[in-house]
């Protein structure tokens, strides 16, 4: 038989096949292995280290988990008083007790630990299958992004990066990114040593495969070419298929059986499929050490599309503090849900019955649906939006961000603050500069401040603005020794203000939005910011940086968000500071508007990352925000 010949036409038989029923799912099985058991002894010349651990690992084996895991997350706050291989025994132990314990976070901050004390600790069977059982319990998205990290990560051998590379393969495939999905196994298949671990990725592959529906699976197996069928990852998208139809009664199956021969010519599925199995953890009656508030937190973040970049952060500022917000025995547990998934809202209904506190959304056309979520299910809800309607605010909702009268409060303070008294506001005709200077005005009436003259131009219509600018300036008596209020973009900043020096306003204060600060970090990176301009000008930003907030707190997020490679900025910090302070608000089921409220006023000593917040007696919020000035670098904090 010809079998080059053949084979597409069997392929295309495949496919029509898929089409006409669902796949049945062909779970691999698992088996439970051990752990290795080959932990070095404690040494006994400190036996206040060997208490420590004894009694962790004590309350391990009795089934006390979250005991357990609070007494090893203490044993790692005090890794000086140890030696190497024990630190190496902390962090491995408490990644399998969180892991059992289904913290997340805390799981994988200790793999992450565990392989930096051990950069061998990677290649091991037990941190391997440590890693994808954990990634395999969070969400589509999240285990996406921990898998691309591990995928990317150079310091990891080649199969372990694989296996990343194969779990964030198969979530690109559940979202319907194909052709990225396949550039990825198609890389994994050129790496030196994939000949030596070519089954374990195939059963990996095919585990991952049965997650797809029909439709996909079809596209899978359509790209399959007489060129390509005896390579990986085709040769498995085809024995998925095949081992589908040989699972049906189906009238014919001679085309998938075909097809299972030849691949069993190729060697392909040749060896048993790898175990990835965890050893499991026998649990009695938790029992937790200190005093606990604990209660689930549901993060409603956008994950996916052109905000995913943002939620990613804030999720990952979430996870940190979950993490540490178990060193003092809190039984926390944080759920991130996509809002760019259509399936979102079911999503926040199966988990409502652990939750407590809803923090999100992020976009404000989604408000609608979590409030009416929260109020059904009387959940706490804290939104992630500029502003919450006033008959909401420290009734059915409260906010956790910065408000635009936040903004205006921090600049005419600042202003107050050098004995300015007469203020100027100049907009574009957008609804954004419409919006700002119409909450300017608001705020200068509460304040019982001064506003001289007011004024717009045309945002679409550059070449217009010197002369609009001229005008402006004259109606308003020159502008000197004033305030200018200018809320617009960055790019537009750079020309407006340099007109209105060259029309002799000179000693003006301009306040801008927190829209400059990214404008400004492009046009520092560019070199292209004129300082002499800006030596009076000021803008207020939710984020100070290490060299403007200086505590702990702030310190343990630098640290562990520059540890990761990546570097600390709002985002980070406002999913940090939301979960450590929603972990301290005692809530039980029956809360009440006035409780919440009065929980909230507590908390006036929280350790902020981002500029602090706090709550009113009737749960209204108030940012105090830092100010800056530009630089020729970029910019700085007011002095």
């Amino acid at each position: 038989m010809n079998t080059k010949k053949t084979f597409p036409i069997i392929k295309h038989l495949v496919v029509l096949l898929l089409l006409f029923s669902l796949s049945a799912c062909n779970l691999v099985n698992r088996t439970v292995i051990q752990t290795p058991t080959d932990q070095k002894k404690i040494t006994e010349s400190d036996q206040s280290n060997l208490s420590l651990l004894a009694q962790a690992r004590k309350a391990k084996n009795s089934g006390q988990l979250l005991k357990a895991e609070s007494l090893y997350l203490n044993a790692s706050k005090e890794l000086s008083k140890f030696n190497s291989s024990e630190k190496i025994s902390i962090w491995q132990e408490l990644a399998e007790v969180a892991h059992a314990n289904g913290h997340t976070g805390t799981a994988l901050n200790a793999l992450n630990e565990w392989q930096k004390l051990d950069n061998k600790a990677g290649s091991t069977k037990a941190w391997q299958n440590l890693w994808y059982s954990v990634v395999n319990k969070l969400n589509s998205t999240e285990s996406r992004t921990q898998a691309k990290q591990l995928y990317e990560n150079t310091n990891f051998p080649n199969y372990t990066r694989a296996l990343g590379g194969i779990v964030y393969a198969g979530r690109l495939l559940q979202a319907g990114l194909q052709a990225e999905a396949v550039n990825i196994l198609e890389n994994i298949a050129k790496t030196q040593e994939f000949a030596t671990y070519r089954t374990s990725l195939e059963h990996l592959l095919l585990n991952e495969l049965k997650n797809l529906d029909i439709t996909k699976q079809a596209s899978l197996v359509s790209l399959v070419t007489p060129q390509n069928e005896a390579s990986f990852p085709y040769t498995v998208f085809l024995y998925r298929a095949a081992s589908d139809q040989i699972n049906k009664p189906s009238e014919d199956k001679t085309a998938a059986e075909t097809i299972l021969n030849r691949l069993k010519e190729l060697g392909v599925m040749s060896g048993s499929a790898p175990d990835m199995s965890v050893t499991p953890i026998s649990t009695s009656t938790p029992v937790l050490t200190g005093s606990s508030h604990g209660h689930g937190i549901a993060l409603i973040l956008p994950m996916s599309k052109a905000l995913g970049n943002i939620g990613t952060k804030i999720s990952q500022g979430a996870r940190l503090a979950e993490s540490e917000v178990g060193k003092s025995g809190v039984a926390l547990k944080v759920y991130i849900i996509d809002s760019d998934s259509p399936n979102w809202e079911t999503e926040l209904k199966n988990i409502s019955a652990n939750i407590k506190i809803i923090g999100g959304p992020l976009i404000p056309k989604l408000y609608t649906q979590v409030k009416a979520h929260a109020t059904e299910s009387h959940k706490v809800l804290f939104t992630f939006l500029q502003n919450v309607d006033s008959q909401d605010e420290g009734q059915n909702a409260w906010r956790f961000f910065t408000s635009p009268e936040d903004q205006i409060t921090a600049l005419l303070n600042h202003a107050s603050s050098k004995g300015i008294s007469s203020f100027l506001s100049y907009a574009p005709d957008s609804k954004y500069g419409t919006k700002m200077s119409s909450v300017f005005e608001k705020v200068l009436a509460q304040k019982s401040l001064h506003l001289a003259n007011s004024g717009t131009y045309p945002e679409k219509a550059p070449q217009e603005w010197n002369k609009n600018v001229a005008s402006f300036l004259r109606s308003s008596g020159g502008g000197n020794n004033q305030a200018i209020f200018l809320p617009d973009n960055w790019k537009n900043i750079e020309i407006i203000v340099p007109n209105i020096f060259y029309h002799g306003t000179t000693k003006a204060l301009f306040m801008g939005t927190n829209i400059w600060e990214q404008g400004l970090l492009s046009s520092a990176s560019l070199g292209k910011i004129d300082a002499r301009y800006y030596s009076s000008a000021v803008f207020p930003s939710a984020w100070g940086g290490e060299n403007t907030i200086k505590n702990s707190a702030a310190s343990r997020l630098f640290s562990a968000v520059e540890s990761s490679g990546s570097k600390p900025d709002l985002w980070y910090g406002l999913g940090y500071d939301f979960i450590r302070l929603s972990s301290k608000l005692n809530i039980d089921n029956n809360w009440t508007a006035p409780q919440i409220n009065a929980e909230l006023n507590k908390t006036q000593g929280f350790e902020w990352t981002i500029a602090p917040m706090k709550w009113a007696q009737d749960g209204k919020a108030t940012q105090e925000l830092f100010l800056f000035t530009p630089t020729e670098t970029g910019f700085e904090p007011i002095k």
